[in-house]
């Protein structure tokens, strides 16, 4: 799968790159909101993952902003954040992301994670 990496803190997102490589799917890493915008429509991911809480152009906003582009219809959203708030989950939800998941995120559960996405079509 082609997978879309948002995320501002540069360790994290560089090391989930290599670990989703690992797994043998095609992750493309952007550090901030607005890089994300002028990305996504020309790598056509399958999963966009999306820090929440950007300086910029948070993850919310970037998620909804992406969701109104018609080439991204079937593109599943999965928002990761450090913060635990069930109000921030469900406004996340709302914004349109698919998934919520809570950092640190192991690299078992990714693999499930992914493994159940190959499964489904996408956009399911």
């Amino acid at each position: 799968m082609r997978l879309l990496i948002v995320e501002d803190q540069s360790d994290l997102a560089d090391t989930l790159e290599e670990v989703l490589d690992a797994f043998g799917h095609n992750a493309r890493t952007v550090y901030s909101g607005s890089a994300a915008l002028l990305v996504a429509s020309d790598f056509l991911p399958d999963i966009i993952i999306c820090d929440l809480a950007m300086p910029g152009l948070d993850g919310l906003t970037l998620c909804r902003a992406l969701r109104s582009r018609p080439e991204l219809a079937r593109t599943q959203f999965i928002a990761w954040s450090g913060y635990v708030d069930p109000d921030l989950e469900e406004e996340a939800l709302e914004s349109g992301f698919d998934e919520v998941l809570h950092k640190p995120v192991s690299v078992e559960c990714w693999e499930r994670l992914l493994g159940s996405a190959c499964r489904l079509p996408l956009g399911a």
